[in-house]
C-alpha cells in the first residue's frame, strides 16, 4: 500500500503545527511544498520528508530545530495506516493507486453513464415485449460488474449496487407516469336486425355478455327509457336490457327503425342498435257471402215410428252373413 496518503496526513497535521507555532507560512511556500509531493515517488517513506521540507519552511538553525522537534511529534501522534479506520484505508488505495484526477473524473462519467443506461432500460422496459427483457438484463450486468471493479472504496461500490435496481424502477415508474397505460380498444358496437308487420309489438333482449359481465343500468343512447321513431313507433327499454318496440300502423313498408341503446357494464360500456325493419301486415280474408246459398230442408223424423228397426231386414241381414260363404263360393262358378 502506498504511503502517499499517509504522507499527505503527515504534511497537514505538520502544517497546522506550524502555524501554532508561529512559523510564517504563506502561499508560496505552501505551493512549493505541493509541487515537492507531487514529484516524490510512490514508495516514498514518511521519515524522508524531515530533511525535505526543513530546507523550504525554515530560515535559520533555530527554526529548523523547532521544525524538527515538530516533526517528529506530528509524525509519532499519527496512528499507522493500518490501524485507521476503514474510510482511511480505502482513501488510501484509491490515492495509492496512483490514479490520477483525470482518470478519476472518467471514472465518473462512466460510471454515470452506466447508471443512465440502466435508467433508460427500465423505462423501455415492457412486461409483454419479450425483447426488452434482455436489454434490461444485459444494462444492469455491464454496470454491477463496472460498479465492482471500478469505484476503490468499498462503501461506493456498495452504493452503486444498491442504486442500480432504484434506478430500473424509477425509469419504470417515470414511463408509467408519462405515458399512458395501454388499454384496451373500446368494444364495438353491436347491430341486433329484426323484422316487424305494421302494427305489431316485440320484444328483444340484448345480446349476452361473453364474460358475463353483470349488467348495471340500461338506457337509450340518449339517456332516456323509452320515444318514439321517425316512422311513428313507440319503444322502451327496461334496466334489465328488455326492449319492447310497437311498429306503427300508418308506417310504410320497407321503412326502418334503428334504436341506439347503451349498456352499463362494471367495467366497460357496451353500444347496441336495434334495427327493425317494417313490413306490411297480412290482409284478413273476406268472409263468403252466405246470402245466395238455397236453404235445404234437413230430413227429421217426425214420430217414433219412423226410427224403429224393420224386424225382417234385420233377418235377411243374418241370413246373409250366415251364408256368406256359399254365396260366394256359388258367384264364383
Amino acid at each position: 500500500m502506498s504511503n502517499r496518503l499517509f504522507i499527505r496526513r503527515l504534511t497537514a497535521g505538520l502544517f497546522g503545527a506550524l502555524l501554532a507555532k508561529g512559523y510564517p507560512l504563506g502561499p508560496g511556500k505552501l505551493m512549493q511544498v505541493e509541487e515537492l509531493l507531487q514529484q516524490l515517488p510512490q514508495d516514498t517513506e514518511p521519515e524522508a520528508l524531515r530533511t525535505l521540507l526543513a530546507p523550504l519552511l525554515t530560515s535559520n538553525a533555530e527554526e529548523q530545530r523547532g521544525f524538527y522537534e515538530l516533526f517528529d511529534q506530528t509524525l509519532a501522534a499519527l496512528p499507522p495506516l493500518e490501524d485507521a479506520p476503514d474510510e482511511m484505508q480505502e482513501d488510501a488505495a484509491e490515492f495509492g493507486s496512483g490514479a490520477s484526477d483525470t482518470e478519476n473524473r472518467w471514472r465518473h462519467y462512466l460510471l454515470a453513464a452506466l447508471l443512465t443506461l440502466v435508467a433508460v432500460a427500465g423505462f423501455v422496459f415492457d412486461t409483454k415485449t419479450v425483447l426488452t427483457w434482455p436489454l434490461l438484463a444485459f444494462a444492469l450486468a455491464a454496470a454491477a460488474a463496472a460498479g465492482w471493479k471500478l469505484p476503490p472504496r468499498r462503501s461506493t461500490r456498495l452504493r452503486y449496487l444498491l442504486a442500480l435496481p432504484l434506478v430500473a424502477a424509477a425509469g419504470f415508474a417515470l414511463k408509467l407516469w408519462l405515458l399512458p397505460a395501454d388499454l384496451p380498444p373500446p368494444p364495438q358496437p353491436r347491430v341486433e336486425r329484426f323484422s316487424v308487420e305494421q302494427g305489431q309489438t316485440v320484444s328483444r333482449a340484448l345480446p349476452t355478455s361473453a364474460d358475463t359481465a353483470r349488467l348495471l343500468a340500461c338506457a337509450t343512447c340518449d339517456g332516456q327509457p323509452g320515444g318514439e321513431t321517425p316512422s311513428g313507433g313507440r319503444f322502451t327499454i327496461d334496466t334489465s336490457g328488455l326492449l319492447q318496440y310497437t311498429a306503427s300502423q300508418d308506417a310504410a313498408p320497407g321503412s326502418v327503425d334503428s334504436i341506439c341503446v347503451e349498456a352499463q357494464y362494471a367495467e366497460r360500456k357496451d353500444t347496441v342498435f336495434f334495427v327493425a325493419d317494417v313490413s306490411a301486415g297480412q290482409t284478413p280474408e273476406a268472409e263468403p257471402d252466405t246470402a245466395l246459398i238455397a236453404e235445404m230442408p234437413l230430413p227429421f223424423p217426425r214420430s217414433l215410428s219412423e226410427i224403429e228397426v224393420d224386424a225382417a231386414a234385420q233377418a235377411r241381414a243374418a241370413y246373409y252373413r250366415r251364408y256368406q260363404w256359399l254365396l260366394q263360393s256359388l258367384l264364383s262358378l
